[in-house]
C-alpha cells in the first residue's frame, strides 16, 4: 500500500502524512509497536494469578481473541505485513515475536515445574506456545472473515493445543 491510498483512507492529504512520517515502512514500525506492547501487556494479566494450565490456556486464548476482534486492522497488517517487501517492518516483526518468546520464557521460569529447566527448553516451549499463538491469529482472521461460525471450533481446537504443549512439559526431562 502507497502513501495515496494510506492518506486517501484516513482522509487527509498526502502532505499530512509527512508531518508525522518519513516514509511508509516508518508507519508500519509504528502499527507494530502499538499492536506488540497492547498485546504484551493483555498476555501478562492473563498469565497474573493463575495457578493451573488450563486457566492459563483459556485466559490466554481468550485475551488473544478479544485483541484481535478489537484490533482486527492491526492484525491482518500483521499477518500481511510479515512476509513484507519492506524489509525494517518485516524484521521488526519478526523482532517483537522474538521479545514476546523471551518474555513468555522468563514467566515459565517462575512456574514449579519449568523452573529448574535450562534456558534452551524455556525458549524452546515458549516458541512453540507463541507459534501456536501467532498461527491462532491466522486461522482467527480467515474465520471471522469466511466463517464465523466455526470462531468457538478455532478457540476451543487452540486451547486444547496449550493443554497439550503444558501437559507435555510436566513430562519433559531436558538433558543438562
Amino acid at each position: 500500500m502507497g502513501i495515496r491510498e494510506v492518506t486517501r483512507a484516513a482522509g487527509v492529504a498526502p502532505a499530512a502524512f509527512y508531518r508525522h512520517f518519513d516514509r511508509i515502512d516508518d508507519l508500519g514500525l509504528v502499527l507494530v509497536d502499538e499492536v506488540f506492547a497492547t498485546l504484551r501487556q493483555l498476555m501478562r494479566d492473563a498469565r497474573d494469578d493463575v495457578v493451573a494450565a488450563d486457566d492459563i490456556a483459556k485466559r490466554s486464548v481468550t485475551a488473544l481473541v478479544r485483541h484481535i476482534h478489537d484490533h482486527r486492522p492491526h492484525y491482518q497488517f500483521l499477518v500481511r505485513e510479515q512476509y513484507s517487501a519492506l524489509v525494517d517492518v518485516r524484521v521488526a516483526i519478526r523482532t517483537e515475536i522474538r521479545l514476546f518468546s523471551t518474555e513468555l520464557a522468563t514467566d515459565l521460569a517462575r512456574l514449579p515445574v519449568t523452573g529448574n529447566w535450562p534456558v534452551k527448553d524455556l525458549v524452546m516451549l515458549a516458541d512453540m506456545i507463541v507459534d501456536l499463538m501467532v498461527r491462532t491469529a491466522q486461522r482467527l482472521l480467515e474465520v471471522i472473515d469466511e466463517a464465523p461460525e466455526r470462531e468457538p471450533e478455532v478457540i476451543a481446537d487452540t486451547v486444547r493445543r496449550l493443554r497439550y504443549l503444558t501437559f507435555g512439559a510436566t513430562a519433559w526431562r531436558p538433558s543438562r
